[in-house]
């Protein structure tokens, strides 16, 4: 999907997190006729599947800031995921790439020995995709950790530098800095949200398309991911 190259193309790059071009979901169905070239069988490929991409940022402070009030020790963490479903045969790709191991290791424990059932089942496709909604919903909560702590430690930044002082026209411009800082902030947050919101759309769009098969027509399964609360992105 040429789109997911664009996200991996930038990643890291970007001078400026926000930019709307490298945030959102990309997404392709082909559901009426699929043209011969996708049709694997030997690899559960029917040619009939839906694909989508998007990209989520959240912001951590490293490890030897236990606090996380040392502003110069918060890092922004992008993550770009690819997922494509098969419909008939319920096989799924997923390709995720991301600054460090993390989202990886989240997967395993999703999917892993002590994860629900309803999370890692594969065996026929309606499991398969209650399962991938279920990693959907895992990254887009990635994407809500830690902004408390982040914009409290730009105030607890704010507050060190300012109190007591002498105003001169260097704080005025530490106070710009520390504005901006807050600002980007908020504008990854609603990039963040809006990529959800999209994804949501794009379930309840696949729902009524025609040509999707009525064994993937949970309506309880799809209510229950479109219509799920915000997740809170002021989570610490």
């Amino acid at each position: 999907m040429p789109a997911y190259l664009e996200f991996i193309l930038e990643f890291g790059a970007r001078n400026n997190p926000t930019d709307a071009r490298f945030s959102g979901v990309r997404d392709q169905i082909v559901l009426h006729d699929p043209t011969p070239g996708p049709i694997i069988s030997a690899l559960g490929r029917s040619g009939r599947h839906f694909q989508l991409c998007y990209s989520l940022s959240r912001v951590r402070p490293n490890e030897d800031d236990e606090e996380g009030l040392d502003m110069s020790k918060w890092v922004f963490n992008q993550a770009a995921v690819y997922h494509r479903f098969d419909v008939d045969n319920g096989t799924v790709l997923w390709v995720v790439t991301q600054a460090g191991l993390d989202l990886q290791q989240r997967y395993k424990i999703l999917t892993g020995p002590n994860g629900r059932p309803e999370d890692k089942t594969f065996d026929t496709p309606i499991h398969s995709l209650r399962s991938s909604l279920s990693a959907h919903l895992m990254y887009c909560h990635w994407s809500t950790e830690s902004w408390h702590g982040y914009l409290r430690a730009i105030h607890a930044e704010c507050d060190r530098t300012m109190h007591g002082a002498e105003y001169s026209p260097l704080h005025i411009e530490w106070l710009q800095e520390f504005q901006e800082k807050a600002s980007v902030a908020t504008m990854v947050i609603k990039a963040n949200s809006e990529t959800v919101a999209s994804l949501r759309l794009f379930y309840t769009r696949l729902e009524n398309t025609s040509d999707l098969p009525d064994s993937l027509r949970e309506k309880a399964m799809m209510a229950s991911f479109c219509n799920c609360p915000e997740p809170n992105s002021s989570t610490a």
